[in-house]
């Protein structure tokens, strides 16, 4: 399949970027000019990890010290040796790498963020990430280091990890005037992104009003990070609790997102609204100290007449959970070890990409209301599956999905070369959410603090397997 146009990294140059905006409407019919109209759909994967050094669980750095190899060192060796093309760098410094349609990005801290070719046919997106984490393991043994399938760094405080040499994190960082709970998002956090194809305007709110109502059974289904500096964290989710401290106004659900006539024009309402962190210029950052929709509003008098390209920025500064861009980017999972890692994007396939799975799944969840929802996000940070939602568990409705999505897997009779289907990725998951019945948050704090004795290179040795722990 060649590259899905809608899943090209922002930060390349394309000639619709370049559309002028001149007024919110452009904005919208961009949207709307988004939609696929095939009946084919593509999911692509974007995972984040944190590494470590194996002999003392000290933080890995973008720029290595002491003789010590850094993330830009593996950078570099993708590129030299296994034929990663540079597409982004500064001062020799590399900020991504693509190769086949598959990118390698970095987050603030310089820790390496997989984005995937969007796939139709998810036993090729397992075969990807079975590729890249053979290459990135394979490189980083030679700096002695291990990448972590967990949505926290458990080990280090902010204060131990640098910033990468990147505009964008010294802007943010200078924004939010970060004190250590706002680092601990930048620095600390690893999510795992699955990017959703639609076909109209009425596709997407559907899908991502849906992905909005089971945020949380999601969220709590996948939940892997328990740890905080070596020690347990107040919540089984410590990433998401820290997510959702960080704007109030740019990150948690809003009200009005559930209404039954929100639309592209309302979400464009909502983004343009939000000020502006900072646009590019001839390559350098400018600051308009406003919102969106003033900046377009001063554009003629100011002269800087505001583009595509500069909207898509802003929106990579809004951080909702469900996010619309040219495709629906859903933003609530930790990071995972890879043995678990295709049950999400397999999980999220199965349940919106079929008229009878989506009926479903409305069925089920679609009466949820805002502060219902708001009140579930609060208990399942700490209880997770255990947490409780109109006299049901929160363990109940992901068994539900799991079966609602598993039903139409199989009907999609996509098979690998063993003859199975798509389905067969979610094996991992429904061994946490059938038999042991708890995340892997809550198995992995159990163990760490039961028969592991808090040894923490086992905790490594979990967190970066590739086939299932016995």
């Amino acid at each position: 399949m060649s590259l899905h146009p809608k899943f090209i990294p922002w930060d390349i140059l394309y000639s619709e970027d370049e559309i002028e905006i001149k007024n919110v409407d452009t904005i919208v019919k961009y949207f709307k000019n988004s939609c696929s109209g095939h009946k084919e759909m593509a999911i692509g994967v974007e995972c984040e990890r944190s590494g470590v050094y194996k002999d003392d669980l000290s933080p890995v750095q973008y720029v290595g010290a002491n003789g010590r190899g850094g993330y830009l060192d593996i950078l570099k060796k993708l590129n030299h040796e296994l034929g990663w093309e540079v597409v982004y760098e500064e001062n020799g410094n590399i900020y991504e790498l693509q190769r086949c349609g598959t990118r390698i990005g970095i987050e603030n801290d310089g820790r390496l963020e997989l984005a995937s070719k969007p796939r139709l046919d998810l036993h090729d997106l397992a075969r990807e990430f079975l590729f890249y984490n053979h290459e990135i393991s394979e490189i980083s043994k030679i700096f002695g280091i291990a990448f972590l399938g967990m949505g926290y760094q458990p080990f280090s405080t902010v204060k131990e990890i640098l910033y990468a040499p990147r505009i964008r994190a010294k802007i943010i960082d200078k924004l939010y005037k970060s004190g250590v709970e706002k680092q601990k998002w930048m620095k600390l956090a690893n999510g795992l992104h699955i990017n959703i194809d639609y076909t109209s305007e009425e596709d997407a709110i559907r899908k991502s009003q849906i992905l909005w109502r089971i945020s949380s059974i999601l969220a709590a289904m996948f939940a892997c990070s328990p740890l905080e500096n070596g020690k347990r964290a107040k919540h089984l989710d410590q990433r998401l609790y820290v997510n959702q401290r960080m704007d109030k106004k740019r990150i948690p659900l809003q009200k009005e997102f559930l209404d039954k006539n929100f639309s592209f024009k309302k979400w464009v309402d909502y983004c343009v609204d939000l000020p502006i962190f900072y646009l590019m210029r001839d390559g350098k950052p400018i600051y308009p100290k406003s919102t969106f929709r003033e900046f377009i509003k001063n554009s003629e008098k100011t002269g800087n007449i505001p583009t595509i390209r500069d909207f898509n920025l802003h929106l990579k500064s809004i951080w909702s959970e469900v996010r619309l861009r040219k495709y629906i980017e859903f933003r609530s999972l930790d990071s995972i070890p890879q043995f678990l890692l295709m049950s999400a994007p397999v999980l999220i396939k199965g349940l919106l990409y079929s008229e009878n799975a989506l009926t479903a799944v409305e069925k089920l969840v679609g009466d949820f209301k805002y502060d219902e929802l708001m009140q579930l996000r609060t208990d399942v940070l700490k209880e997770n599956l255990r947490a409780n939602f109109r006299g049901k568990s929160v363990l109940s409705y992901a068994k539900e999905l799991i079966d609602i999505a598993n039903e139409n897997l199989k009907s999609f009779k996509n098979l690998n070369e063993k003859g199975e289907d798509e389905s067969v990725y979610l094996e991992p998951l429904k061994e946490f959410i059938f038999v042991k019945e708890k995340s892997p948050a809550r198995y992995l704090i159990e163990k760490w603090e039961g028969e592991w004795h808090k040894d923490n290179k086992k905790l490594v040795e979990w967190s970066t397997a590739e086939t299932r722990p016995l």
